[in-house]
């Protein structure tokens, strides 16, 4: 019943993010942080979702990007973000997702990350492991990192951290294949699930940028924690993701990050 619900509702969120791709005007768009954006669409995407979930789970708790603070006090709580990628979908740029993980305390239930313009819908049940569109998907068996396609996100609210940043994006790129930066942590940790990519690392994230994509990659047969090697946790500051063949490479890398 979580996962039909989770689907349906981000299912629908979906469909309202796609009727507004490319008709939002600069006068709906608000700026909440340093380089951080929102819009009506975030809303009405946040509002779907909410009701589709509080129809089927009048009782449990709920915490979103847009709406402050946790709702409800249920022991199940359900984490959104309604659009991850809010800037990519801002400037046209069609790289964003409906991202929902559901846990009961610290332990994880489901995640899904609901890719709005590929129609994407990677999904992951604790114990159940992870799927792309029905089929199972596991991380990658890479284990050079000089074969390694590494995903990150820069700190565009943290701006004192760039240095630092900088100098660890450096020697990634000096080890690993190559680097991108797509800009939607959701779907890159659902990339690296899926295979597509070998590592993800950022700092600043919120626990709705991690929770379904952590749900995954675990269920993938990857690995997701902080840069110095502890487990994953969604309130911690740095987050790296990795298939098992380079989380050693990748942790000695990470570790080396001080703000």
């Amino acid at each position: 019943m979580i996962a039909r619900t989770a689907i349906a509702a981000a299912a629908k969120a979906a469909a309202i993010i796609r009727g507004h791709f490319g008709k939002v005007d600069e006068s709906d768009i608000e700026t909440k942080g340093i380089n951080d954006f929102v819009s009506f669409v975030d809303r009405e995407a946040e509002a779907a979702i909410v009701s589709v979930i509080r129809e089927a789970f009048p009782g449990h708790a709920l915490q979103t990007e847009e709406t402050e603070g946790i709702q409800g006090t249920g022991d199940v709580r359900w984490i959104i973000d309604p659009l991850d990628g809010t800037t990519n979908f801002l400037r046209g740029h069609p790289r964003f997702a409906v991202s929902i993980g559901v846990y009961q305390g610290a332990k994880p239930l489901f995640g899904i990350v609901h890719d709005v313009m590929q129609i994407e819908l990677f999904t992951a049940q604790a114990g159940g492991g992870a799927y792309v569109n029905g089929r199972r998907m596991f991380t990658s068996t890479v284990a050079d990192a000089r074969d390694a396609l590494v995903l990150f996100g820069s700190p565009f609210r943290k701006t004192d951290d760039i240095g630092p940043f900088t100098e660890l994006f450096g020697s990634i790129q000096k080890t690993a294949g190559d680097q991108r930066r797509e800009g939607a942590a959701a779907l890159d940790l659902a990339y690296v699930a899926a295979g597509r990519a070998e590592a993800f690392y950022e700092l600043g994230l919120k626990p709705w940028d991690i929770a379904a994509g952590s749900v995954l990659v675990q269920e993938a047969g990857g690995w997701i924690g902080d840069f110095y090697g502890e487990n994953a946790d969604l309130y911690r500051d740095t987050v790296l993701a990795t298939n098992q063949d380079l989380k050693e490479c990748f942790l000695g890398l990470c570790g080396t990050f001080r703000h």
